[in-house]
């Protein structure tokens, strides 16, 4: 559709708000999207055209792991898909994290950040962004590339083997 809104079904139908970052996946035809105005991560079946919503509460804006629906964001902005671990990258940036998304289960958990700004180096809780923009990962090195809003501030965090 060309309304911004929200709405789930047949692509020609669906309604996104401020649709941000995006990635695919190539060996099951399926287009991620992040649905920042909503504060959901969307999906597009590529088959059958179909979008649905995969984690996120819409109208809902916090910091909250969870599984689907019960899984909160406050503005999810770039995405990266590691095809191998089956797991999505969320730059969620208005929350100061990097938050992942395992795109079977739809379990939704924090990796990085704490939801307050900072610069820190350091694994987890521990490290500290201000407004994570974009994600990039490096499947064959298992590194996460992570930018923030910070001049000059590029961060690679070593991502889990699948």
């Amino acid at each position: 559709g060309s309304v911004q809104g929200y709405k789930d079904g047949p692509a020609q139908f669906a309604q996104m708000s401020a649709p941000a970052g995006l990635a695919i996946d190539i060996f099951l035809q399926r287009l991620y999207v992040a649905d920042s105005g909503n504060a959901v991560i969307r999906m597009v079946d590529l088959a059958s055209l179909r979008v649905s919503t995969i984690v996120g509460s819409v109208g809902t804006r916090g910091f909250v792991d969870g599984v689907g629906g019960a899984a909160v964001f406050k503005q999810p902005l770039g995405l990266a898909l590691d095809v191998r671990a089956r797991q999505l990258y969320v730059s969620d940036s208005h929350n100061h994290a990097v938050r992942v998304v395992h795109v079977d289960s739809r379990v939704v958990r924090t990796l990085a950040g704490t939801g307050v700004e900072g610069s820190n180096d350091g694994v987890g809780a521990s490290a500290s962004f201000f407004q994570p923009q974009a994600v990039a990962i490096d499947e064959e090195r298992r590194l996460l590339y992570i930018v923030d809003k910070s001049p000059r501030v590029r961060r690679a965090v070593l991502v889990d083997e699948p």
